[in-house]
């Protein structure tokens, strides 16, 4: 009896079994690590999604129809996924400018239908010089993304004293103007406003020099435009 009651004692007040925090320390951190690769690993492997293929050539500043794009089904990580547009997307950005050239057949990222004017490069200025058809390569031949000699003629009225010379050696054209449609740009092959009259062109300064000169140019003289051939140096 007295042994039996003493075991029951040692049972009683025997201390409580440590828990080993070490060992449940090193679990929860290997557990951690493998849901942090195995997170890591998903969000690389590609899924397939909506997204906007260009169907044609749209130079910068042209404003974007709904035939430019295609909706297409893409298998692609999610990284790339977040920087282009979704297929549903597509009508809320119609009539916009485009911000960036599009190629046919790639696919269309957000900068790219971002409004021009926040993608100018600091530094560069945009400037709108009234012209008409006959100052400006006929007219129908200036277009955005088209490359420009500006230049100008004092005393245009006395053919013994006038004189010409060039203002801006190379400007690019950001935005056409017409008549009807104001400032809108005609890239892409817009034909709805084909037949309207030339009356503006909006250009794309290099530096504040330029935007200066042009614009005593202005009002000192007649401006006229030549359109630059592809790689013609300044």
């Amino acid at each position: 009896m007295a042994l039996a009651e003493t075991t029951w004692r040692l049972r009683t007040f025997a201390p409580p079994r440590r828990v080993p925090v070490r060992a449940v320390l090193g679990l929860a951190l290997a557990a951690a690590a493998v849901a942090m690769v195995y997170s890591v690993n998903r969000s690389a492997q590609p899924r397939t999604v909506e997204v906007l293929r260009a169907t044609r050539d749209v130079p910068v500043g042209a404003v974007l129809r709904a035939v430019d794009f295609a909706p297409v089904s893409e298998a692609l990580p999610d990284d790339v996924v977040q920087v282009l547009v979704p297929a549903s997307d597509r009508d809320s950005f119609v009539g916009r400018h485009a911000g960036q050239r599009l190629n046919a057949g790639e696919l269309v990222s957000l900068r790219q239908i971002q409004p021009p004017s926040r993608q100018i490069p600091p530094g560069q200025r945009l400037y709108t010089i009234p012209v008409s058809p006959e100052a400006a390569a006929g007219g129908q031949a200036v277009d955005a993304g088209d490359n420009v000699e500006v230049v100008a003629t004092v005393n245009k009225g006395q053919p013994d004293q006038a004189r010409t010379q060039v203002v801006l050696p190379r400007a690019t054209v950001y935005q056409v103007g017409r008549q009807g449609t104001s400032y809108t740009p005609l890239g892409g092959g817009d034909q709805s406003v084909g037949d309207a009259k030339l009356t503006s062109l909006t250009l794309l300064l290099a530096s504040d020099a330029d935007y200066q000169a042009l614009a005593r140019a202005r009002w000192i003289g007649d401006l006229d435009v030549a359109v630059l051939g592809a790689g013609e140096s300044d």
